[in-house]
Order: structure tokens, then C-alpha cells, then sequence
């Protein structure tokens, strides 16, 4: 994890008794586009097949790594792996329970 970066600006103010100010602004960290980076192991291998292996779809791979031809992906091409997307729905099971 890389720490946020904390830039300091001095402004001078205008007047000879004004003291100078300080504004503290803390830059965004962009955090890592992939979670993994594979290499090409095999002829046959497609971004479907390669996305399987880690849980994200082809289509992630693709977007991760737009210069490929998902359908003829080269021996020993690295290859971006994306963070998988979190989906924000679920399901609760829900029990019946009975108090005596």
C-alpha cells in the first residue's frame, strides 16, 4: 500500500505585518490497475480462459490490456490481471427460528 502524498504550499500574504499562510492539500494515490500480471503459458489460451483462472471476465482482462486480439494471444505475453469487481448486491438466506 503506498501512503498519501501531503503537498505543502507556502503563499506569501500581501502587507509587511501579514504572516505567511500554509495550505495543506493531500494528493490522491491511484491505486494499482492490476492485481496480477501473468505471462501467456500455453498457444490457445483467450482473455475468457485466462479471466477464469483469477475470477474476472474476459472482458476485464481485455479492457486491462487493450492491445490484445483476445482470440490469439501470443507465448510469454504479460498479461495485466484486474481486480475483480465487487458487486454491491447480495442475498441474505434467511431461517425461520422458533422461541419456546
Amino acid at each position: 500500500c503506498i501512503p498519501p502524498v501531503v503537498v505543502i504550499d507556502y503563499f506569501p500574504s500581501d502587507g509587511p505585518t501579514d504572516s505567511p499562510s500554509a495550505t495543506i492539500s493531500i494528493a490522491p494515490v491511484p491505486l494499482p490497475t492490476c492485481a496480477n500480471t501473468y505471462v501467456a503459458q500455453s498457444t490457445g489460451e483467450t482473455c475468457d480462459s485466462i479471466g477464469t483462472q483469477f475470477g474476472v471476465s474476459g472482458p476485464e482482462i481485455l479492457a486491462s490490456n487493450p492491445f490484445l486480439d483476445c482470440q490469439d494471444i501470443w507465448l510469454y505475453t504479460q498479461i495485466c490481471v484486474p481486480y475483480p469487481v465487487i458487486s454491491d448486491s447480495f442475498t441474505l438466506a434467511s431461517s425461520s427460528t422458533t422461541v419456546i
